[in-house]
């Protein structure tokens, strides 16, 4: 059953918008500025196409998924992890060479938003603690923190119907004007030549910015999230509406053994290979963790009770709710926004009898 806050809406295709201004959209809730050093978010193949009608989302960039994609007329193709992290000739008959044919074929973009995705929790990787109606969640291991700025600058003429897209540009946080022939707009401190140069492509003229401080306080990004129960929830209750939530009941226990009454009241999680931050969600007080892909000798020492449910399931379900915001945000105007399911690499098999 897929959660309801996840629950895909329908876009009709009623015309185009510019390919990088779809690309700003994703860019709002998956900055790259938040990405790990050793990612490769952001653009993984360059189409030749100007304009974005389609957009597919899907968490892998996997042949099949990408072929019904591009079937489908998708102009540009969000996926969650990279299409590879290190530099790789097109010289064997490998998936990296089929997706890449795909696309150079065909003229789409793929776009990767992993880590830079993965670090904001009030976006899709927020969705499991949303659903659990977690309160006051925290970041479990915090990685970025923002600053915000204002900048001020002089617009006397009418605003340009690009003023629109203002509020929408990534890290943008208000837009306030004009007002006495001047207009503000608060935004991350590290997206300000971003902002400023769209603001001076949009005007057609040389700007003059004044840059002020702000009393916002600043935001900190990063991955899981830590917070507790509206009421404890015994833990096969636990079990059985996460089985709900990712359409699975197969897992795997790690680490101290839980009673099927225990009574969780503080719950920790973080989607996709979650086994580094154990030892934080139990410093931080959590009675059970879960994640995914926690490696045999780090289990071995788990500090508490933890579910490992997979690399997949979490992030499906995240990028299937990214899929939504997406096709629900006015700043992407008309274009058709899909999501297109994948399917997790490890199947689990009965024996015989």
């Amino acid at each position: 059953m897929l959660p309801q806050s996840c629950a895909s809406g329908k876009h009709l295709t009623l015309g185009a918008m510019n390919l990088s201004d779809a690309i700003q959209c994703i860019e709002r809730t998956a900055p790259l500025s938040g990405a790990a050093s050793w990612d490769k978010c952001g653009v993984q193949i360059l189409g030749t196409r100007d304009t974005c009608a389609k957009l597919a989302v899907a968490l892998d960039p996997a042949p099949l998924v990408m072929e019904s994609a591009l079937s489908w007329g998708a102009d540009l193709v969000l996926t969650h992890h990279p299409l590879s992290l290190e530099p790789r000739f097109l010289d064997a008959d490998t998936d990296f060479l089929r997706v890449a044919r795909q696309f150079l074929t065909q003229g789409a973009w793929l776009y990767a938003a992993h880590t830079s995705l993965d670090v904001n929790p009030q976006g899709p990787a927020g969705w499991l603690a949303r659903e659990l109606d977690l309160k006051d969640p925290a970041i479990l291991d915090p990685t970025v923190t923002t600053a915000y700025v204002v900048l001020r600058f002089d617009m006397d003429e009418p605003a340009p119907a690009k003023a629109g897209d203002w509020p929408h540009l990534a890290s943008v946080l208000d837009v306030s004007g004009p007002s006495n022939g001047q207009m503000r707009i608060t935004c991350g401190n590290d997206a300000v030549e971003a902002v400023k140069a769209r603001i001076s492509r949009d005007l057609s003229r040389v700007v003059h910015f004044e840059l002020l401080q702000t009393t916002l306080d600043p935001m900190t990004q990063g991955f899981g999230l830590v917070g507790d129960l509206n009421e404890p929830l015994a833990f096969q209750a636990l079990l059985a509406k996460l089985e709900n939530l990712l359409g699975q009941g197969a897992w795997a226990m790690i680490g101290p053994e839980l009673g099927k009454d225990a009574l969780i009241s503080r719950l920790a999680y973080c989607p996709g290979s979650g086994g580094s931050a154990m030892a934080r969600a139990a410093a931080k007080g959590a009675d059970i963790y879960i994640t995914g892909d926690v490696r045999y000798h780090a289990a071995l020492e788990a500090p508490l009770p933890v579910l490992d449910v997979g690399h997949f399931s979490l992030e499906e379900e995240m990028m299937r709710c990214f899929a939504r915001e997406l096709g629900d945000d006015p700043a992407m105007g008309s274009v058709e926004v899909r999501f297109f399911t994948g399917s997790d690499p490890r199947r689990v098999i009965h024996a015989a009898g």
